[in-house]
């Protein structure tokens, strides 16, 4: 067993990690970085790789996919970021932590937590006949990683979140076979929720058959709410999606989504409920001192800085006022944790 000394070990290579870890290596701090899974990028890559990224200056038209690519790309030393990670705390003292990962015992003096979610499973709701299609995934899915599978589809997906609009608006611009045919919501003027209820509850009340004579759009957007909880600049892209509101789904059939209002048939259906998390690393560290708050770091903002002296924490797995769970937000925490870092060293 070898024992390797390194200034800074990194727990999870998703965004928050890779920037964290990109940030430093500009300063040549000697760090390891250990991702459990067997590629970088967490969900930018395992959910949302088509996905868009919105909301960073100066970055357009890039997906997650490539943004992720592009960080590790201009990471200085890659060899220090070790996948399949099999890791484990087996001690604190002299503040210098202990991490045995395989046959070797890393030991650093800082710790980083950017574990994001870790282990994730999705949500799967009570619906009647859901069962039946866990394992189908030629017809119904919990995320996305290649809109491509649903060109010229009619695709269902339930859920009122950033995710779910994302979704719709990204297949809606492959799957309509007939891209003349402009939408019942809008000609790229509504923006409101309310509005794109009010055309949507007079569309969904007519009794036609099927959905394709019912709107010529073959994304529909179902929510059992009364409005949608996304970004609201993203409903006026929703100009080619079926919004419906108000609408539970009772049942799950194939190719058939039966709700309390109406049937819908399908070729794909995709449930964006969100996801269900473990964290083993952060369960260890819990027995040194680590508070955790339902699985999230309460850190000082300041510093990023978590109940353990020189353990700090990035990205989704950061709890603290007003956190956005978003990629500006991981640009903002691996900044300031560096940057405490080196103010230690005295190298800031």
């Amino acid at each position: 067993m070898n024992n390797i000394e390194c200034k800074v070990c990194i727990i999870g290579a998703g965004p928050a990690g890779l920037l964290t870890y990109d940030y430093l290596a500009q300063y040549n701090i000697p760090t390891v970085v250990f991702e459990s899974s067997c590629s970088y990028g967490g969900q930018c890559t395992a959910f949302y790789r088509n996905k868009q990224i919105n909301g960073i200056p100066g970055l357009y038209n890039t997906s997650a996919g490539e943004f992720i690519q592009n960080i590790y790309n201009q990471c200085i030393n890659k060899n220090n970021i070790i996948l399949n990670a099999n890791t484990d705390v087996i001690n604190i003292k002299n503040n210098l932590f202990y991490l045995k990962n395989d046959d070797d015992i890393y030991i650093c003096k800082y710790l980083i937590l950017a574990t994001g979610a870790s282990s994730m499973k999705p949500i799967i709701p009570n619906i009647k006949g859901i069962e039946k299609f866990i394992n189908d995934e030629d017809f119904l899915q919990f995320y996305c990683s290649n809109f491509e599978q649903y060109r010229n589809k009619k695709v269902v997906i339930a859920g009122g979140g950033d995710s779910a609009v994302d979704y719709a608006i990204e297949i809606s611009n492959i799957s309509n076979v007939n891209t003349n045919t402009k939408s019942s919501i809008t000609e790229n003027k509504i923006l409101d929720i309310s509005s794109i209820a009010t055309v949507y509850n007079n569309v969904t009340s007519s009794n036609q058959p099927s959905l394709q004579s019912v709107i010529p759009n073959n994304v529909v957007l179902l929510h059992r709410r009364d409005k949608l909880k996304c970004n609201q600049n993203k409903l006026k892209l929703l100009n080619k999606v079926d919004v419906k509101l108000n609408q539970n789904i009772l049942e799950i059939r194939k190719n058939l989504v039966i709700t309390d209002k109406e049937e819908i048939h399908t070729n794909n259906v995709i449930f964006c409920y969100g996801f269900t998390y473990n964290n083993n690393f952060l369960q260890q560290l819990s027995k040194f001192g680590l508070l955790l708050d339902n699985n999230l770091i309460n850190i000082d903002l300041n510093s990023m800085e978590t109940s353990l002296k020189h353990c700090y924490a990035v990205g989704d797995v950061v709890k603290y006022p007003l956190k956005k769970k978003n990629i500006i937000s991981c640009c903002f925490e691996a900044a300031r944790v560096v940057n405490t870092i080196l103010n230690k060293e005295s190298l800031f």
